[in-house]
C-alpha cells in the first residue's frame, strides 16, 4: 500500500480517505461508521501533511459538507475551507461554494459560483495558452 512506502504523502493520503469512503456504501450501518472515521481521519493526515493543497482542502471541505455531524459533518467548518481554497486557488475556491449552495438548495448562487471558477481559471489558461508571435 502506498500509505505503507511513504506515510508523509499527502496525495496518497487522500486517496485512501476515498478509497474509505467508498467501502461506506455497506449494509452494515457500524461499517460505515467506522469507514467514515477513517476517511475522516486520512483526510485531516493528508491536511497536516500539506495543508495548502487544493485538492486535499476540496475533499475534506466535501467531506464536512456531506458527512452526518456524527461522525464529524460540520457545515460551518466546510464554508471556513471553502474561503482558505478561494484564497489559494479562486477557481477551486468557487467550484467549493458551488458545491455547497447546491447542498444548501440556494441554486439562485450557482452562477455566480460558476462564473468565478470559470474566469479564474480561464485567466489562467489563456495564459498559459498566449500564442506566440510571427516574426
Amino acid at each position: 500500500m502506498a500509505v505503507r512506502i511513504d506515510p508523509k504523502a499527502s496525495a496518497y493520503r487522500r486517496e485512501l480517505a476515498l478509497a474509505h469512503l467508498h467501502q461506506v456504501e455497506t449494509p452494515s450501518m457500524l461499517k460505515a461508521i467506522g469507514m467514515t472515521h477513517k476517511c475522516r481521519d486520512e483526510l485531516d493526515s493528508a491536511l497536516a501533511i500539506d495543508p495548502s493543497d487544493p485538492d486535499n482542502l476540496f475533499e475534506k471541505m466535501d467531506f464536512l459538507l456531506q458527512a452526518p455531524a456524527i461522525v464529524g459533518g460540520d457545515k460551518k467548518k466546510a464554508f471556513d475551507l471553502a474561503e482558505r481554497l478561494l484564497k489559494i486557488d479562486p477557481a477551486r475556491g468557487n467550484l467549493a461554494f458551488a458545491r455547497i449552495a447546491i447542498r444548501q438548495r440556494e441554486f439562485d448562487k450557482l452562477e455566480s459560483f460558476y462564473q468565478g471558477a470559470w474566469m479564474t481559471q480561464s485567466k489562467r489558461g489563456r495564459a498559459r495558452r498566449r500564442p506566440s508571435r510571427m516574426i
